[in-house]
């Protein structure tokens, strides 16, 4: 071959690795942005070691809600394993952006009716993986962005459960002391009821139904003895501590409400919720592998040159190219387009129910507040002046002490029906603020950087 056609067909394959050499724009990171939920902020760093099965550092005597979500978050397994998803699939973005190999093939041909040996070279390249090479990091790219929200899923999951569990254990805080107190009283009650039956100023109903109510009230205390104790232990496991005393307490939630508007929740969810964005992601790779799947027939299309040598060496391009007889795509093309059809049903799917859960979350919490109010500012007030107006007509010689325990006691059972209440109120702003993504809708949410770099609705 003249250096004419040899110099043309060098520069026509020089031309065809230039377009396929085209670098794309580096992977997104796979770091989760910081994680916020009732007001905690916190960045996550990915640990490549074991976490040990029992923290041994002293916790304080006394958290914060927010304390214990930042000490879950720090300690959780389950955000460490989606963090290292999440560089797994940084690492097949990287793999999508490497140049593939070349290609080199050699053949010995022997001597043959007094022909002279020879020597077949060949250097191909694969310039289906090049040209595709674009189409392939970016659908990597959009996966990679998933496994980030997944891990955010994983980090607001965690946060919940231990604000939830932490409010569990506030909540027991608050009722064991009014239950042991209740439960005193109803002693007292019983004794004063087998002293008037004693002197035969009672009746033996009167004995019996206050030894009734006394053992119902025990009965409580020592349910909600187990109840705070398991929180405690689950709490302790959710800290990286599951051997732990556990006998540190909780400050009370503080007031994190956000806007009065349910409106304004429900857009925060659909703008916010991590799941939905998986999902958005996970269509924008999708869609990119639909394109490549229109041209999976040229795979296997390669480019290179062929040298041939006996006494004088022959060179020249080659090119290899698939025959689209019995597969032109369509098929792959079609199943691509289900999967993308799915996954936009899933979204749906995934946006229903942020909206249901916000929903849900929000009206528990604005039945729980108004029912602590009714407590707060008539039923408490009424048992108040009840148990005064006992203590009066005690005073004067009107009443006995039975009348004026049973006023203490039913003043007890409204003090543990406004805890209670306190309590379901609490744990309905935790659903809230984990339906909308975790952070209240007029305050800045961390997990919204992801839409500095893009959104899935503009990956494409």
């Amino acid at each position: 071959m003249s250096c004419s056609y040899a110099s043309r067909a060098a520069a026509l394959a020089l031309c065809i690795l230039l377009a396929g050499c085209r670098t794309p724009a580096s992977p997104p990171p796979a770091d989760a942005p910081p994680v916020a939920i009732l007001g905690a902020s916190v960045n996550i760093d990915f640990v490549g070691a074991d976490f040990p099965p029992d923290a041994t550092a002293p916790l304080p005597p006394r958290l914060t809600i927010q304390d214990a979500i930042v000490r879950a978050l720090a300690a959780s397994p389950e955000v460490q394993a989606a963090l290292a998803r999440a560089r797994v699939a940084e690492a097949d973005a990287r793999q999508e952006r490497l140049l593939p190999n070349p290609l080199l093939s050699v053949s010995f041909r022997l001597a043959e009716a007094g022909a002279s040996p020879g020597l077949d070279l060949g250097i191909a390249q694969d310039v289906f993986a090049l040209l595709t090479r674009p189409d392939r990091s970016g659908a990597a790219d959009a996966r990679l962005r998933a496994a980030v929200e997944e891990a955010i899923i994983a980090a607001l999951d965690v946060a919940a459960e231990a604000a939830s569990l932490a409010a569990a254990v506030r909540a027991a805080e608050d009722r064991l002391p009014l239950l042991e107190q209740h439960v005193r009283i109803l002693e007292r009650v019983r004794d004063a009821a087998r002293a008037r039956f004693d002197s035969g100023e009672g009746k033996p109903l009167d004995v019996s139904a206050a030894e009734g109510e006394l053992a119902a009230a025990e009965l409580d205390v020592a349910e909600a003895r187990g109840e705070a104790r398991a929180a405690r232990l689950a709490l302790a496991r959710r800290l990286g501590r599951p051997g732990d005393d556990a006998t540190w307490s909780i400050e009370p939630l503080g007031q994190t409400a956000g806007p009065s508007s349910e409106a304004a929740w429900i857009d925060a969810a659909l703008e916010r919720r991590p799941e939905i964005r998986a999902v958005g992601w996970e269509i924008a790779a999708l869609e990119s592998e639909a394109q490549l799947a229109g041209l999976a027939p040229r795979d296997g299309t390669t480019a290179g040159f062929d040298a041939e040598g006996t006494k004088d060496w022959e060179f020249g391009p080659s090119v290899t190219l698939p025959l689209p007889v019995f597969d032109d795509g369509s098929v792959r093309r079609d199943g691509a387009l289900a999967r993308i059809a799915e996954a936009h049903h899933r979204r749906t799917e995934a946006s229903r129910r942020a909206v249901e859960e916000v929903r849900t979350a929000w009206s528990a919490r604005e039945v729980a507040a108004a029912a602590r109010r009714v407590a707060e500012e008539r039923l408490l007030p009424l048992a108040e002046r009840r148990r005064s107006q006992a203590d009066a007509v005690y005073a004067a010689g009107e009443a006995d002490l039975a009348d004026v325990l049973l006023a203490e006691a039913a003043l007890q059972e409204a003090r543990l029906r406004i805890a209670g209440l306190r309590a379901r109120e609490s744990q309905a702003q935790i659903r809230l603020h984990r339906a909308a993504g975790g952070a209240a809708p007029d305050s800045p949410s961390p997990a919204g950087s992801q839409t500095e770099e893009g959104s899935p609705h503009e990956a494409r």
